[in-house]
Order: C-alpha cells, then sequence, then structure tokens
C-alpha cells in the first residue's frame, strides 16, 4: 500500500476550473492541511513529491494549478516560465488560492481550523500574500519568496516563517 493517497483534483473559482495536485493520509480524520504554492515552473513534479511527504507526515496537501488560467502549463525552460509567471495576475492568484482553502474546507478529511500555506519562489511571494489576504490561513512559510508590497503585509493575519 502506498504511504499516502494522492488525486488528481478540480474546484471552482471565479467562474473557472482549476486543477490541483491533492496528497492525504489514507485515513479519514480530520487533520491539519497545507496549500502548497508552486514556482514559476508550473505544477511539476517536484511540487507534488513535496505535497507528496507532507502527507506522509500527516497533513491533507494540496497544490493548486496557478496556471490553470493560462493553460495549466510546465516548464523547464526558464525564459517560458518568466512568460508564464508575468501572465499570472497577483489578483487571479489570490482568488485560485482562497478558492483552494475553500475547497479544502469541504473536505472530511480537513481540519477547517488547521490550514496553512507554504510556498516556493514565486509561491513563496504568494504564500505571504494569502497570510495577508485570508483569515483561514493559520500559518504561512515561504522558501526563497519575494517580499510582496509592504502594504499587503500589514495586513498579516498569520505567523510566517521567511
Amino acid at each position: 500500500m502506498p504511504e499516502c493517497l494522492t488525486a488528481e483534483v478540480t474546484y471552482p473559482s471565479d467562474g473557472l476550473t482549476l486543477r490541483g495536485f491533492l496528497a492525504r493520509p489514507h485515513d479519514e480524520q480530520p487533520r491539519p492541511a497545507v496549500v502548497v504554492i508552486h514556482e514559476w515552473w508550473g505544477l511539476n513534479d517536484h511540487i507534488k513529491d513535496v505535497t507528496q511527504r507532507f502527507a506522509k507526515e500527516g497533513y491533507v496537501a494540496l497544490a493548486p494549478d496557478l496556471y490553470s488560467r493560462v493553460g495549466h502549463k510546465v516548464t523547464k525552460d526558464p525564459d517560458e516560465a518568466a512568460k508564464l509567471m508575468e501572465r499570472l495576475q497577483s489578483q487571479h492568484a489570490l482568488k485560485d488560492l482562497n478558492a483552494t482553502t475553500r475547497y479544502l474546507k469541504t473536505l472530511s478529511c480537513v481540519d477547517p481550523i488547521k490550514i496553512g500555506a507554504v510556498g516556493f519562489c514565486m509561491g513563496g511571494t504568494f504564500a505571504l500574500m494569502v497570510a495577508s489576504h485570508n483569515s483561514d490561513v493559520k500559518a504561512s512559510v515561504s522558501f526563497y519568496g519575494q517580499i510582496p508590497p509592504t502594504d499587503s503585509l500589514k495586513y498579516l493575519l498569520a505567523p510566517i516563517l521567511y
């Protein structure tokens, strides 16, 4: 038996269908959840692996595809990654991250008052931003993300690790 269950999931956000990669322990016991936010490369195998590692430690982890609005792209080419990131609008990413936390709260295996976010590079920036705009996010970790504009950080609603 695999150490965790995984699934490709879809859920609504602002009139759009988002895709994501979900990993969780085998039981249905309500557990803390983590939103795993990808780098500019897209929802690649590395991010899926991180998501599974969280599940193996007892968390429900969901990595949303923030490029759902631009065609679900994944790349290894830095020039293409830069173009994808430029097309991603911050307000859309925040709407999609809010939709991700709403979706997690509908799952019986999630403790709805224990949701955090972790992000890498571009995703690290969004992890800080979602912690400033979404009271459902109770903790946030940013790995090598740029610090967002300070006017948004003054609204931080959760402890952060940067």
